[in-house]
């Protein structure tokens, strides 16, 4: 267990100043005058970050979030090293190719991770099409 906290602390040590530079890029697109405007009409913070942060944050956050992903799934060297060791399906499949000298089997813990791929990617656009719906209604 120890070694998949440490793989995973890594990870986000070395992925989050392009994930924070990619938010920082969204904030710096939204003009004051909105948050002036709002704050005319009587907004507090609370209501200028629903009303207009969060919305205009969109489309920065589901960069983040895809490119996440995509950095999620195809990562094999960062937790080999790290958490070798560990059943990771990366490490799992070239375990079973090298050491089981089964390629048979690696192809198929290579077809489930596919799977689990195209149900998260499904499950990832269904949320942030509902999270867009739900923030640009209003």
């Amino acid at each position: 267990m120890f070694s998949l906290g440490v793989a995973m602390f890594g990870k986000v040590w070395r992925d989050m100043p392009i994930s924070m530079l990619i938010i920082l890029s969204g904030l710096q697109s939204i003009t004051k005058d909105q948050y002036e405007a709002a704050k005319t009409m009587g907004a507090g913070a609370l209501q200028q970050f629903k009303y207009i942060t969060l919305p205009l944050l969109i489309p920065a956050i589901s960069t983040v979030l895809v490119l996440r992903s995509i950095e999620m799934w195809k990562e094999f060297i960062f937790p080999f090293i790290l958490a070798g060791s560990y059943p990771l399906l990366g490490t799992l499949i070239d375990r079973a190719y090298h050491e089981w000298n089964s390629a048979t089997e690696a192809a198929t813990i290579g077809l489930i991770l596919l799977f689990c791929i195209i149900i998260f990617t499904t499950f990832l656009f269904y949320i942030l099409s509902w999270l867009r719906r739900q923030l640009v209604k209003i």
